[in-house]
């Protein structure tokens, strides 16, 4: 008796897109059986259907995706979308995102897949902790420091909102939004 747990993966062809040539296994891999084969049928070669095998991954922002090609035309699909869409069939009404149940987003496979919507998707993202929420943000304008002070000065009644913005070189809105909780409410005093 061995203790190595051995998984074993189902295919599914991706024909039912376009992409007779290609699957997608519950682990997350896509396979193809096309081959460049050289000087078979004529003198420039062509393509061949071969053995099934594993083609590379992208990345596509966060996410991994395969560059699926039929008829000349080579299109990227991200690969948890391709692995619902071909298990789980079309997203139902109202879920159409593919959401990752454990907040990995390299993690294709199927047990770690399903349909939701993207307030579920989001609470995925606090459930997580990869929420990005303040200086976390690419296109944050304030820092923390900078709302503690806000709400410091905007407390005391030492400032106007207009002054603020001002002193930090922001608009008026953006403290306000501080000012009144409507923005950064995760940052304590």
């Amino acid at each position: 008796m061995s203790d190595s747990t051995e998984t074993y993966v189902r295919f599914k062809s991706l024909r039912f897109l376009g992409y007779p040539d290609y699957r997608v296994g519950t682990d997350g891999s896509v396979e193809t059986r096309k081959e460049r084969r050289r000087g078979i049928g004529n003198a420039q070669g062509g393509w061949g259907v071969g053995k099934w095998k594993r083609i590379k991954e992208m990345k596509r922002g966060k996410y991994l995706a395969a560059v699926l090609s039929h008829g000349g035309k080579a299109t990227p699909y991200s690969i948890h979308r391709l692995v619902l869409l071909a298990f789980v069939g079309d997203p139902p009404e109202g879920k159409p995102v593919a959401c990752h149940n454990n907040g990995k987003h390299h993690d294709n496979r199927l047990e770690n897949l399903r349909w939701d919507c993207q307030k579920g998707n989001l609470a995925d993202r606090k459930a997580h902790g990869t929420e990005r929420l303040g200086e976390q943000c690419h296109n944050s304008k304030l820092t923390d420091e900078d709302v503690r002070w806000i709400r410091k000065i905007w407390k005391g009644r030492l400032m106007t909102q207009k002054q603020m913005g001002i002193v930090l070189g922001r608009p008026e809105p953006t403290i306000q939004h501080v000012c009144v909780g409507r923005h950064w409410t995760h940052v304590r005093d």
